[in-house]
């Protein structure tokens, strides 16, 4: 069974019933906690949100694969992922 999806929007609701905030505010401040992770796992920094978890950035190494419907073999370059 799949897990509920809490998304931008349904925190921004949270935010608004526990803060009694205006939803611009919330919707301001939700994005505010999210850009703030974004950059700085970007810059190279781990996040710790106690109770909650981490992010920290990871490089994926480069790899080659193959499409199973054309056999073809794809390359993917090493990328930067938060994991």
């Amino acid at each position: 069974m799949a897990q509920p999806l809490v998304t931008n929007k349904a925190l921004e609701e949270i935010v608004t019933s526990l803060t009694g905030a205006t939803k611009n505010v919330a919707k301001q401040t939700v994005n505010a906690i999210i850009d703030s992770i974004k950059s700085n796992v970007k810059a190279g920094n781990r996040v710790q949100l106690t109770g909650m978890g981490s992010f920290s950035g990871k490089v994926r190494a480069a790899r080659t694969a193959f499409n199973p419907a054309t056999k073809a073999k794809v390359n993917y370059p090493a990328t930067n992922v938060v994991g």
